[in-house]
């Protein structure tokens, strides 16, 4: 399988994520509001999702610029590091404000940051060639790892809507 194929797969999970967590959102309105906890697992979800499902067309886009060169990887992983950085913060932020409600997930907010961690250091070092050369891998692998901490959260939401006493 080739990159654009795994590509092409990873971006369809992460446009699926998208498409189910509307429906949990459905049934979390018929309930009536949502906790404040929900809310911010909800937004991680969706942010998550959308950025696997845009980005994972990204190299698509840029080698439709310019023929497929290691540049075209560089770009990707710069793009996509630029992101998780970002998400890095938000996480940070997210967890604070879980933590001052009492409803933070002390094993998810450490899974979370490993997770982003990981994914932007793939991001470096395809950016830096010192371990890899701008390749497609580490992309892949960071697209990745976001489509997986968007499956957690995605688990959380509907395993907590099912563990709900209401």
């Amino acid at each position: 399988m080739g990159a654009f194929e795994l590509l092409l797969g990873i971006a369809q999970v992460g446009a699926a994520f998208v498409g189910f967590s509307s429906i949990v959102a459905i049934f979390g309105r018929s309930e009536g509001a949502w906790s404040q906890s929900d809310r911010i697992r909800f937004r991680n979800l969706v942010e998550l999702a959308l950025v696997v499902a845009i980005l994972g067309f990204l190299p698509s886009v840029v080698f439709s610029l310019e023929p497929l060169t290691a540049d075209t990887w560089s770009v990707c992983s710069g793009v996509l590091g630029s992101i998780v950085t970002i998400d890095v913060l938000l996480w940070v932020r997210r967890a604070r404000i879980l933590h001052g409600i009492g409803s933070l997930r002390f094993w998810m907010a450490g899974v979370g940051m490993v997770t982003l961690a990981c994914a932007l250091v793939l991001q470096l070092l395809n950016l830096s060639g010192w371990v890899f050369r701008q390749e497609p891998g580490p992309y892949i692998g960071g697209l990745f790892l976001l489509l997986f901490l968007a499956g957690l959260q995605f688990a959380l939401l509907v395993f907590g809507r099912l563990e709900s006493p209401s």
